[in-house]
């Protein structure tokens, strides 16, 4: 069976998707900052380097799947949903194409619509999009 990593796995979507995978025989590394296999803040780059060097240590020959989940709704912060939705997502699957790769394994990222908060100005993600600088 195949190795999956997958980000926020503990509620929701993923804890849905971890779930079926597991029922499949599928091993699943949960990654996430309640009830995960790894306990991690990924909205800070301090909790994604740990993660990122946990998935490195217990996968050395690869991973088959990874699936960037975790993520925050509509009401969080604007810095929050961007830190978490936006800069977790692609930080750890650029981190983790080697392991990926050596698999020939696929990343999924499910997507939020948090970007429609209000609070969240226009030019923020024009700047996302062009900057991808996270400070």
């Amino acid at each position: 069976m195949s190795t999956y990593v997958i980000t926020g796995a503990t509620t929701g979507i993923g804890a849905a998707t971890r779930k079926l995978l597991l029922s499949q025989g599928h091993e699943v590394f949960n990654i996430d900052f309640k009830g995960g296999d790894y306990l991690a803040d990924l909205s800070a780059p301090q909790g994604r380097q740990g993660a990122i060097d946990e998935v490195f240590r217990r996968y050395p020959d690869g991973i088959d799947v990874l699936i960037c989940n975790a993520g925050v709704g509509p009401t969080a912060p604007p810095q929050m949903i961007f830190a978490l939705n936006f800069f977790a997502s692609v930080k750890i699957a650029e981190a983790l194409r080697p392991l990926l790769k050596k698999k020939k394994g696929n990343c999924v990222v499910t997507s939020s619509n948090s970007i429609t908060n209000m609070t969240v100005r226009m030019d923020w993600v024009d700047m996302l999009s062009n900057v991808m600088d996270e400070e």
